[in-house]
């Protein structure tokens, strides 16, 4: 209950929507509760609330509980309104706050609407003020701009009108125009201005304050008169702009709702909350089981009905006594679904509630005191008795399927491996027994055997035999590693028998194999996933061949190498020398050489002449090439025994090159880069080495060269 100065109002509930007392309590509450904007309630009141709202036009929210209906700019149109509809056949009080925006000269102004349009609701813009079109409704006109012809005031002034209209002149103008301020100043201040709106159902009264001045009252059957008798209604706001502009907002109160009873079940608490004071004082009655009594919004933590006074001073400086009386309500009885259990699959578990209730709800929406399930799964159920405080409890039901066994692949090992056997039984965490007693779940086993594995649970046992074999192969060899001579071949055969599957490293798959070529071929014998393998490395070798001269001149003194360049086999000089290569020396007559290795051999016979070695190189010192068949080409004359090396370079009067050659045998026929010389004295350089006196001399001449033409 709300005092001001001595003056009782009745206010009472104008929504309802369902906010969270506790995890046990929801519940909504038609009583009594002082409106600031917001007029949602239900049994427990946060201490600030908003609600839904649709915008329309240039209006947006500008973030609190503030919303731009116009920008300040020309030719805007907006509207909001509140998801929450009001109740007309029960009293409620608005308070919120207008700002004009700071134009003096600007437009249009704000309307407070009640309509049953729906909440795309938006009128004529400009003069209309977003309010002119719609109807039914009911507009609070706030309007900052004078347009003589539809009956405004030269002030900025306030009227009620009905039905979209607009102009004080015409019938649906309720009441006013009066000034907005009780001083007839200027509202397009740039302030925030303080307005307040009740409506008294019992005598069908509206009344609107503006900055703390009650400005216009006017009894009027809204609910008849205007909307036909339909008492829930939408309201909001509208503005608009036209040519002259500006920011036209409207600011909700965080202290919305205040109720008047609030319903809480025991043991819980309860959040309080009075409207807005001017100096934030407030003083609480009585003060025990309250969080704090000296706050706005204290938590109650009554153990038992109690009716609370709060006393503070309004924004207009009014000293203000409300009301809220806290219901406790008892929880209905406590029963228990038992404890959490563990069944076998497919069983039936029996839930049920024991006693009384006027209501009773489980997880899946049943209504009934009993039920039956069979899933794994949290089952829960509340009850009510006589309040919307409910008790509630919970069982946890998990299922078992019976045993079964699941052991890996494989059956088989090879010789000399081993086999894991790893065992699972599911469901998981199920305990293994093996029929030899082995004390883990896994084992490797390495002998051909057969096991049994036993699994057991509360819903039923399990068996699974497991025969495991041993995989032989026959052993085999390939052979020691060999030699193929060119042009032989060499038979391979693997003398085996079994279940085999043969392979050889050239593809054939029989256990034969005739080899022509040298390599390292390997036999593979496998049985199902086991093998055997072997290899051999087959050398290739040739017959070997002497690449001697038969004839051989040794010069007196000379000490000369003979190289057999053969590697693949044994070389013997003269039936008792072993080695590659010979050194002969001061020697004369027959030297047998031969060579032989694995796959042949070869001899030859080497006459050796010795001799006392000279050189010496005659050179012509004209030549006359007229193409006579005489004397047309140029070189020297030898009188080499062992001539090792030989260059001749030729030389023009002008020192260039002609013509060089470093085999004695070739001649120079006169001509230079295809063309003939001219005659003329030539220079020629000649370089040889040669055995001389069983040395190897290096010697050189030179002269000159008379070409006739």
């Amino acid at each position: 209950m709300r005092t001001e100065n001595s003056i009782i109002d009745i206010v009472s509930q104008v929504g309802k929507t369902s906010l969270t007392l506790s995890t046990q309590l929801f519940q909504s509450f038609n009583g009594f509760i002082k409106l600031g904007f917001v007029l949602s309630m239900c049994c427990v009141i946060s201490p600030a609330l908003s609600q839904s709202y649709f915008t329309n036009g240039s209006a947006k929210s500008t973030g609190g509980q503030c919303y731009q209906l116009t920008p300040a700019s020309t030719g805007k149109n907006g509207s909001v309104w509140y998801a929450e509809k009001l109740d007309l056949s029960k009293n409620f009080d608005l308070e919120f706050n207008l700002n004009f925006g700071n134009r003096n000269q600007g437009a249009d102004g704000i309307v407070f609407v009640l309509q049953t349009v729906g909440t795309k609701a938006l009128g004529a813009p400009g003069g209309g003020l977003g309010y002119q079109g719609f109807s039914p409704s009911l507009g609070i006109e706030f309007d900052d701009y004078n347009n003589s012809s539809l009956g405004d005031l030269a002030n900025d002034h306030i009227g009620i009108l009905k039905n979209g209209e607009i102009n004080h002149n015409a019938a649906n103008s309720l009441a006013g125009p009066v000034n907005a301020n009780a001083s007839g100043g200027n509202i397009e201040d740039g302030k925030d201005h303080l307005v307040r709106i009740k409506w008294n159902e019992a005598t069908k009264t509206i009344s609107v304050w503006f900055d703390c001045s009650l400005r216009l009252t006017k009894s009027y059957d809204i609910v008849n008169n205007i909307f036909k008798g339909q008492q829930q209604v939408y309201w909001g706001f509208t503005s608009a702009t036209g040519g002259e502009y500006n920011a036209q907002i409207a600011c909700l109160r965080n202290d919305i709702i205040i109720p008047d009873s609030i319903q809480m079940c025991r043991g819980e608490e309860a959040q309080l909350n009075a409207r807005e004071s001017q100096d934030n004082v407030y003083t609480w009655l009585p003060t025990y089981n309250l969080s704090k009594s000296t706050i706005r919004n204290p938590k109650s933590y009554a153990t038992e009905s109690t009716m609370y006074t709060v006393t503070y001073k309004d924004k207009c400086g009014l000293k203000i006594t409300d009301t809220t009386h806290v219901i406790v309500n008892d929880l209905p009885a406590v029963y228990d679904l038992g404890k959490d259990t563990l069944v076998c699959k497919g069983q039936m578990v029996p839930l049920a509630v024991k006693g009384q209730f006027d209501k009773i709800l489980w997880e899946n929406g049943s209504k009934s005191a009993s039920r039956q399930v069979s899933d794994d799964g949290t089952y829960w159920v509340k009850t009510w008795n006589g309040s919307e405080c409910f008790s509630s409890d919970t069982i946890k039901i998990e299922t078992l399927s019976p045993p079964s066994i699941h052991v890996s692949d494989g059956r088989t090992f090879c010789t000399g491996d081993s086999l894991l056997l790893t065992v699972q039984a599911k469901p998981n965490g199920q305990p293994i027994v093996w029929s030899d007693g082995f004390p883990a779940t896994n084992r490797y086993v390495s002998t051909t055997q057969t096991k049994t594995i036993t699994a057991q649970n509360m819903c039923g046992i399990a068996f699974e035999e497991i025969s495991v074999k041993e995989l032989t192969i026959e052993s085999y060899d390939l052979g020691q590693d060999t030699i193929l001579c060119q042009g032989d071949t060499i038979l391979k055969k693997v003398l085996i028998n079994g279940p085999y599957t043969y392979l050889w490293s050239t593809g054939e798959t029989h256990n034969t194999k005739v080899i022509n070529e040298p390599g390292t071929y390997w036999f593979k014998a496998s049985r199902e996933h086991c093998s055997n393998i072997d290899s051999i490395n087959i050398q290739g070798l040739t017959k070997p061949v002497l690449n001697l001269p038969q004839d051989f001149l040794l010069c007196d003194k000379e000490e000369y190498v003979l190289n057999s360049d053969i590697d693949n086999a044994e070389v013997i000089w003269n039936g008792n020398l072993r080695a590659k290569n010979f050194t002969i020396k001061d020697y004369s007559g027959s030297l047998n050489v031969e060579a032989k290795n694995l796959c042949g051999s070869d001899s030859v016979q080497i006459e050796i002449e010795l001799k006392e070695c000279a050189c010496d190189l005659i050179f012509p010192n004209a030549v006359s090439p007229n193409y006579d068949g005489l004397n047309e080409t140029f070189g020297p004359v030898s009188n080499c025994d062992k001539l090792i090396e030989y260059t001749i370079e030729i030389y023009n009067r002008w020192g260039q090159k002609v013509y060089e050659s470093a085999d004695i045998k070739q001649k120079w026929d006169m001509t230079y880069l295809n063309k003939v010389t001219p005659a003329g004295t030539y220079i020629y350089i000649a370089r040889y080495t040669a055995i001389i006196s069983g040395f190897h001399m290096k010697q050189s001449t030179n002269g000159k060269l008379i070409v006739l033409r």
